[in-house]
Parts: structure tokens; sequence; C-alpha cells
């Protein structure tokens, strides 16, 4: 009787040693997978971080190099605007001619759209970094992410591709501030809005990047109304051109 209970004993605790294996494998490869989950993630992160700040400066450069020398001085920027003033030889408004502004902002938005459809196939030739037949924007260094530079260009490199989204949206934007006596300082900026999506090979996102290109600055006779605060502002009409 004894003997009989031994063995069921030996095998209940066999069985019950087996089942705490299984559970700790079971919580080891659960532990493993979450670790590998992390990793991946931040990796992934890494990249996309990185590849964000370069995708924003090479769109960036690209917008400046699109907006040619030739559009300024061609553009006739008193025709752009209207200041009106009062009796008292205040600024008080802002108005916009918006058949030249349209004429300009066309001009310019299609010179960026044919920048960013280079872009798109790898051609950024225009700003000086070459051309990728693959239409890969640039590669980042798997050893980068050790933030080493004995290791930052070992490993394989990960491609970054670009696709432009949506519409380009542009406008004129026109501030007025008060400039030493009696005299107002007027800023135009061309206004350029942008949305992509930064693809790599496990993730993609999608970004919106606004640039201020300075048009130009003058100098005129006249103060503003204590009322404004010492500074007037207003944007024109938002020109859109949808990409296909």
């Amino acid at each position: 009787m004894i003997l009989k209970n031994n063995s069921k004993n030996y095998y209940n605790i066999k069985r019950n040693n087996k089942v705490i294996k299984l559970i700790i494998i079971f919580l080891v490869l659960i532990f493993f997978f979450y670790i590998l989950k992390l990793l991946i993630n931040n990796i992934s992160n890494y990249f996309l971080k990185n590849s964000i700040a370069e995708v924003e400066q090479i769109t960036s450069a690209l917008i400046n190099y699109s907006v040619t020398d030739d559009m300024l001085t061609d553009l006739e920027l008193d025709n752009l605007y209207r200041i009106t003033k009062n009796s008292d030889n205040e600024v008080e408004m802002i108005d916009y001619n918006p058949v030249a502004v349209n004429k300009f902002l066309n001009k310019v938005t299609n010179s960026i759209q044919d920048g960013l459809f280079k872009m798109e196939k790898g051609d950024l030739t225009i700003i000086g970094k070459g051309f990728n037949d693959d239409g890969t924007i640039f590669y980042i260094p798997f050893g980068s992410i050790t933030s080493n530079p004995i290791f930052n260009n070992l490993g394989p490199k990960i491609p970054v591709r670009i696709k432009t989204i949506g519409s380009i949206l542009s406008n004129v934007d026109v501030k007025i501030k008060e400039y030493g006596i009696n005299n107002c300082l007027i800023e135009m900026n061309l206004v350029i809005e942008i949305k992509q999506q930064i693809m790599l090979p496990l993730i993609s996102k999608k970004i919106k990047i606004i640039n201020d290109i300075p048009i130009s600055y003058k100098v005129i006779n006249g103060k503003i109304p204590e009322y404004y605060s010492g500074s007037l502002s207003k944007g024109s009409n938002i020109y859109s051109i949808p990409i296909e």
C-alpha cells in the first residue's frame, strides 16, 4: 500500500514538474517576443526619425531651388499688393491683386511640382545629390544606430523612398511692422505646404512640410496705428495644385 502511494506521489511530482517547465518555456517565449518587438520598434522609430529629418532638409532645399532668381527678378512685387493709408499717413489695410498673385503662385507651384516628381524618381541633381535609378532618395547605414562614428557606415544600407500626396498648397503672406520713426518694414514671404509619405522597408509615415521663403523686404514711410499693436499681416488666397 505504501509502495503504491509513493509511486502515485512520484507520478504527480513528475507531472507537476513538466507543467512548470512548460509554463516557464511559455513565459520565456513571451518575454523573448516582447523584447524582439520592442527592439524592432525602437530600430524602426530611429530610422524613421532620421528619415523625417533628412526628407525635410531635402524637400526644403528642393523648394528653395525651385523658386529661381529669374522668377523673383521678373516679379513686380508692388503689383502683388496695395497698402491703404489714412489721412494721418498711417497704414490701415493690405489688399491683394488676385490676378498677379495667382499668376506668380501658379509659376512657382508648377516649378516645385516638377522638382518633386524628379525627386520621387531619385533625381536630386537640382540640389547636388546625384541620381538613383531605383527611385531611392537616400540610404541610411544600419550601423548608424550605434551613434558611434566607427560603426556609422557599417552594415546594410536602409533605402528611403518618398511620395508626394494630396496637393501642393501655396500662398503669399505679407507682414508690416514698425521700423524706426514713422516708418514700416514690409516682409513678403512665399508659404509652401506639402504632404509627403516616407517609405522604409518595414514602416511608412505621412508628414506635412511647411516652408517659408522670403521674397522681399521693403521700407515705406508711414506708421501703424496703435490699435494694431505695432504690426499688420495678411495672407493671400491659397493656391492648390493636386498631385496625380
